[in-house]
């Protein structure tokens, strides 16, 4: 009978051989990253020029959430008339608009016409800016994260340096912790959870206080992560039914997709109830099936076949009989 603990420790010998990232894929990473936020900058001190030279009161900060909405697909006039709405709105309560709000923050709320997944790449490109140089520990930025935060939980995205910069204006600015702040270090700790087999969640724990690591919902999150780092699937599938924040979206799916990762680098056959005892609950075997195939598994029976598809094939000998006439002029002693 195989146990977990035997998954645990053949999946730390395959992660060990597969850390490595090479440098020169991180290298093109970064000057891509580097080129593409330059362009941007040039843009948009461009469009701040032809601003100021035109009047508009614009600031930067509007005029950028301008630019990625004409990106998105608004029309410039629409737009326009929008922001001639909300100028009008705010000269008729004296300078102060209904909201209290400025701007470039109404403006983005009155123009939001992207769907979820435009608005993440966005708010992404917003948090890039927002971090270079010393304005990564800007206090008052991190309203921003936090929101940022929300909108990754509640629509399944995930931007692991933003959340992990909220953990870092915690550390350096002790002042900007409240009640309220505890929970989105739980939201950040979860997210980074799910990242597994990356290592987001130890990143994201360095940077807790000890008061947020004594807390009680932060404690059951590690025991979750050591379960799952550990490979007791069974059990952690128990443990994470008592807590709410585990009806994440796309948590579930999270913890299955490392458990595939693990069964891929520890088994090439499989027992199909053992392997469904692995992934958790499920309402029928349709979803097991659904889960195989998305894996390019071999359903074979009773047992599935997770190794890669070249392991199937059979080797043949293959002997090659020479005739002695062949031979006799190579061997011959002279």
């Amino acid at each position: 009978m195989v146990t977990t603990t035997t998954i645990g420790e053949k999946h730390k010998e395959s992660q060990a051989r597969q850390l490595q990232r090479p440098k020169a894929a991180v290298s093109d990473s970064i000057m891509n990253t580097t080129e593409k936020s330059q362009k941007q900058r040039d843009i948009l001190l461009l469009v701040s020029k032809i601003s100021n030279l035109l009047d508009t009161g614009l600031d930067n900060r509007s005029l950028y959430i301008c630019i990625r909405l004409i990106e998105a697909g608004v029309h410039p006039e629409c737009l326009a008339d929008i922001i001639k709405d909300l100028r009008n709105e705010s000269s008729s309560m004296g300078g102060k608009s209904v909201s209290g709000r400025p701007l470039s923050v109404r403006l983005q709320s009155s123009a939001m016409v992207m769907d979820p997944e435009t608005q993440f790449e966005q708010m992404k490109e917003e948090a890039f800016y927002s971090m270079e140089g010393l304005g990564r520990l800007n206090p008052e930025k991190l309203d921003f994260y936090v929101d940022y935060l929300k909108f990754q939980v509640e629509h399944g995205f995930y931007d692991g340096d933003a959340n992990l910069n909220i953990l870092k204006l915690y550390q350096f600015s002790p002042d900007l912790i409240t009640r309220s702040s505890i929970d989105n270090v739980h939201l950040v700790l979860t997210k980074a959870l799910m990242q597994l087999p990356n290592s987001d969640y130890v990143y994201c724990r360095a940077q807790l206080s000890q008061d947020m690591i004594d807390d009680n919902l932060t404690k059951k999150i590690d025991d979750v992560a050591t379960l799952l780092e550990t490979c007791q699937f069974p059990e952690f599938w128990n443990v994470i039914q008592e807590e709410k924040i585990f009806e994440m979206t796309g948590f579930v799916e999270a913890a299955r997709r490392f458990i595939c990762h693990v069964v891929r680098l520890t088994y090439k056959n499989i027992e199909e109830e053992f392997l469904m005892q692995l992934l958790g609950p499920m309402e029928d075997k349709s979803e097991f099936m659904d889960i195989v195939a998305e894996n390019n598994w071999d359903h074979n029976g009773d047992s599935v076949f997770v190794g890669h598809k070249e392991e199937m094939v059979e080797q043949k000998e293959i002997i090659e009989k020479m005739p002695i006439e062949v031979v006799t002029p190579i061997l011959a002693i002279r």
